[in-house]
């Protein structure tokens, strides 16, 4: 059967209690943007034993009291030295700390867009209200005038998505064409337990809150 995994039954349980509680969950998202930014700083340790074969005289291993600039400086200079004559092994010493700057200059923009997006309240209480009404909605295969519409998912799964990823809901993304109300894009992914069972969607969704149904859904990753 579907269902008969425990990793799967556990899986949609936690959907069903996250769906019910109707909330966006800022803290995990806060929780794992956080731990990722750590482990870039931690992964500067290991140059404190051989920090003295770069050089850069404003090489320092806490990199948490560098900013951005400095670190884009640090960045461009060791990109340059590239361009010269060095030993391979100190190359690729130099290729493994550009790496692992740049990840750490996308790590601490990932958390700055993150606390922009928490502190958008009205946003995120405008996701939580429609999220919390469109689970109650019933799917339906034809228009009111009869006419088939595109594969409908789950409205329970639409409203997860919102939920889940609320930065990509966008309000007044452009007007229905058929009622002429404001539509709704969004981007649906579905639920974890079709991730493990090697059947999930994800992509760009726009729904129509008036007509109650998901007009395009473009999509982008399949598993």
């Amino acid at each position: 059967m579907l269902f008969d995994s425990p990793e799967i039954r556990k899986l949609i349980e936690h959907d069903n209690q996250f769906l019910a509680n109707g909330k966006i969950n800022w803290e995990s998202k806060l929780l794992y943007t956080t731990i990722q930014l750590m482990n870039c700083y931690k992964k500067f340790s290991k140059y404190e034993d051989f920090s003295d074969s770069f050089n850069s005289e404003n090489y320092e291993s806490f990199y948490q009291n560098k900013t951005d600039s400095q670190i884009t400086d640090e960045l461009e200079r060791l990109e340059h030295s590239l361009n010269e004559t060095i030993q391979e092994d100190k190359r690729q010493e130099i290729m493994i700390k550009i790496w692992n700057l740049r990840e750490l200059m996308n790590a601490r923009s990932n958390l700055s867009e993150l606390l922009n997006h928490i502190a958008n309240a009205e946003h995120n209480h405008a996701v939580e209200n429609l999220a919390n009404e469109i689970k109650n909605w019933e799917s339906r295969e034809f228009t009111q005038e009869g006419q088939p519409l595109p594969y409908q998912y789950s409205w329970k799964d639409v409203a997860l998505s919102m939920l889940r990823i609320p930065d990509k809901v966008i309000f007044d993304y452009d007007y229905c064409p058929d009622c002429g109300h404001s539509r709704i894009s969004l981007f649906f992914c579905s639920p974890k337990w079709t991730w493990s069972k090697m059947c999930g969607v994800g992509g760009n969704m726009i729904i129509c809150p008036e007509c109650k149904v998901q007009a395009e859904f473009d999509n982008t990753i399949r598993n």
